[in-house]
């Protein structure tokens, strides 16, 4: 199945998921510490950035300031496909909240992630992501 180009179709399609758990970024100097299995890892001049579960955080004594949701599109966009990740950003942005979004290689199985830093309810948090399917969106 081809990868989803056109930006209608994408938010017709789109199925947020939010993932369970609560997640952090954190950083470490130089490698991912033995024990850590971040789904995210970024490395930069300044560190190791990692996103994880707030619960292996707490337990390898790693700091962090930010905790967020992870939620996954579940949508069959292509790694070039333009505006998905700026609508549904324009949307959150109206509610104040903050996206970090990531998109994977396997983007045949239909995965863009974003993490929401936000106090709402996980349920109220989806139906935002939702939001730019709407009709008059």
């Amino acid at each position: 199945m081809t990868a989803e180009r056109d930006l209608a179709a994408l938010l017709r399609s789109l199925s947020p998921r939010l993932n369970d758990g609560r997640y952090v970024y954190t950083q470490v100097r130089t490698e991912v510490p033995a024990g850590a299995d971040p789904v995210v890892v970024v490395r930069e001049d300044e560190g190791v950035t990692l996103v994880l579960d707030q619960v292996q955080a707490d337990e390898l004594d790693l700091a962090y300031e930010f905790v967020v949701a992870w939620i996954t599109l579940e949508v069959h966009s292509a790694l070039d496909a333009v505006d998905l990740t700026a609508a549904v950003s324009h949307v959150l942005t109206g509610a104040g909240i903050s996206a970090n979004v990531v998109a994977g290689y396997t983007h045949d199985q239909g995965r863009d992630h974003g993490t929401y830093r936000t106090n709402l309810q996980p349920k109220r948090l989806v139906a935002y992501v939702e939001a730019p399917r709407r009709p008059g969106r």
